[in-house]
């Protein structure tokens, strides 16, 4: 299980400048390093301040502002902007969805993302927009606060990668398919839109009206 953890966050990389690939293939090189300062700038402004006003609360997780703030402002710079509500929507499933990976007993020790984090700054120093990625980094008066954001959004993304691995393995030997079909692709999906519906139901959320 662990092994599926470890290879869930080499997958999810660096979030950001996954976030940014669409937007960056549509703009000059010049235009790309602009964006991403802007980038670095709205992650710092946001990240500098303290966890504010919850907008969601489950039995065991909470949604707070700055984190819509932050999905909704990224947004802009990629394919597909998200409204306030769409970034309360997906928060909320993906805190879920996390919440229920960990019951299941995927989980990442402290030590293991340490080690994934220093691999993670190696890839980055040698890609090929290298200097985009530290355009935005230079946006931060501490680097550190950047790569505590990475770093959580990989243990996030990397845990619940690794469940969903680990449910389509399940899937697929219970159904002997292996999803090579776009039919077999779309039960795939409707069946993982089922689990996380489920894991959301769970959490029974109250949203907070302003």
């Amino acid at each position: 299980m662990k092994n599926k953890i470890l290879s869930g966050l080499l997958i999810v990389g660096c979030i950001i400048p996954i976030t940014l690939a669409g937007a960056w293939k549509q703009t000059n090189k010049a235009g790309a390093e602009s964006m991403y300062k802007k980038v670095g700038t709205v992650l710092e402004n946001e990240l500098k301040e303290p966890q504010n006003r919850i907008v969601a609360k489950g039995r065991d997780i909470e949604v707070s502002q700055r984190e819509v703030t932050i999905r909704c402002e990224l947004s802009k710079y990629s394919e597909n902007v998200v409204s306030k509500e769409e970034a309360v929507k997906e928060l909320i499933e993906e805190k879920a969805l996390y919440e229920e990976a960990v019951k299941h007993g995927f989980q990442i020790s402290d030590a293991e993302l340490d080690r994934e984090m220093a691999g993670l700054k190696e890839v980055v120093k040698k890609s090929e927009n290298s200097e985009e990625i530290q355009e935005m980094i230079s946006a931060f008066e501490n680097e550190d606060i950047y790569w505590e954001y990475v770093r959580e959004r990989n243990l996030i993304k990397g845990t619940i990668l690794a469940y969903q691995q680990s449910l389509q393995e399940q899937y697929c030997d219970k159904d002997r398919v292996k999803l090579e079909t776009a039919v077999e692709e779309k039960e795939w999906e409707e069946y993982m839109d089922q689990v996380v519906e489920r894991a959301v139901d769970k959490q029974e959320v109250e949203l907070k009206v302003e």
